[in-house]
């Protein structure tokens, strides 16, 4: 770390505590979590350790103004990082504008924070989107509208980076529908202003249900891929290239205790990624079985076991194991 960046932290840090301790009438909230683990990958003989630290800080300026600030910590880049900072304004009972360093909000699990996701781990699809630039981080901004009785909500946003990369977004949520609990649409289109990528889009239609016995979540998603269609471009071919993938998890969370302080919560993920839709033979099956084990609400231990298998161009009827994995955590939220 930086002399930099540790004069920056500690500046940050000194001017919160300031601010808690002088400006009473500013309501200083903080939240975060500690996660402690190890993972073991297909064909590694060790396990491999981590931890995670999140500490954020929401400050309430007004009734209308909220500034929320996120610093984080991990045992692979073993240093501190302002990951994200934004401003909340509360124009109107329906309106809400986000104003930073935002999360571009496309599919389910971006819309829950990490710690609260039911697996240690984002998805693979949302692996494979990340590098993309579709579930990144950029400045930028958002609007929210919700209607009066809450069963719609539309998020509509731009971002800008330091690549010249312009994102639009936008994400229609509506309850009740045909029966299910919860429908999104989400569109993103990003224009590639400095770089030879090409202009690429993402799009995702999913699904929240209570079945009462079993929660369940599905979604579907297509997209270009800008990196590959930039590498057949570069091989003399014009076509584009098309990804698909599906995603379809279900988990029940049992009471043991009469208190419900413990529970456990067993879960199973299954998902398909075909990265070239002109292939779709080609592509990568996934299932994933876990189980949380809650000693309090915000104290749980997770266990995941994540199996991968993946066909080659050259070897369409064999599948490697490759990414498939065992992780283990201890999380501790505040």
């Amino acid at each position: 770390m930086n002399n930099l960046a540790k004069i920056l932290s500690m500046i940050l840090l000194l001017v919160l505590s300031w601010s808690q301790a002088t400006y009473a009438q500013k309501k200083v909230s903080y939240d975060g979590y500690f996660e402690l683990g190890g993972e073991s990958k297909y064909k590694e003989i060790y396990v491999t350790s981590f931890y995670k630290v999140k500490l954020e800080y929401k400050i309430k300026l007004k009734d209308w103004i909220k500034v929320q600030i996120d610093v984080r910590g991990d045992s692979e880049d073993r240093q501190i990082e302002l990951h994200e900072s934004k401003v909340e304004f509360k124009l109107s009972p329906n309106f809400e504008l986000e104003v930073g360093d935002l999360k571009k909000r496309y599919g389910l699990e971006e819309q829950v924070s990490s710690e609260k996701l039911l697996t240690i781990d984002k998805s693979f699809i949302n692996d494979y989107l990340e590098p993309l630039g579709f579930v990144s981080r950029d400045p930028g901004f958002q609007l929210k509208w919700t209607d009066d009785g809450e069963m719609y909500s539309l998020t509509g946003g731009a971002h800008y980076n330091e690549t010249h990369r312009v994102t639009l977004m936008t994400r229609l949520i509506k309850k009740q529908v045909l029966g299910l609990d919860r429908v999104g649409l989400c569109f993103q289109y990003v224009f590639e202003r400095d770089t030879e990528l090409e202009n690429a889009y993402v799009f995702g239609v999913d699904v929240v249900h209570d079945l009462g016995f079993v929660n369940t979540e599905f979604e579907i998603l297509t997209g270009q891929d800008p990196l590959e269609s930039y590498y057949r471009k570069l091989d003399g071919k014009s076509a584009d290239v098309n990804f698909l993938g599906s995603r379809l998890q279900v988990s029940k969370q049992i009471f043991i205790s009469d208190d419900n302080e413990f529970s456990i919560e067993p879960l199973l993920q299954t998902f398909f990624l075909a990265k070239d839709t002109e292939k779709i033979d080609i592509n990568s099956l996934g299932l994933l079985a876990g189980c949380n084990f809650y000693f309090d609400e915000d104290v749980r231990l997770m266990l995941n076991g994540n199996l991968v298998l993946t066909n080659h161009f050259y070897d369409k009827d064999n599948r490697t194991m490759y990414g498939s994995n065992v992780i283990g955590q201890l999380q501790v939220r505040w």
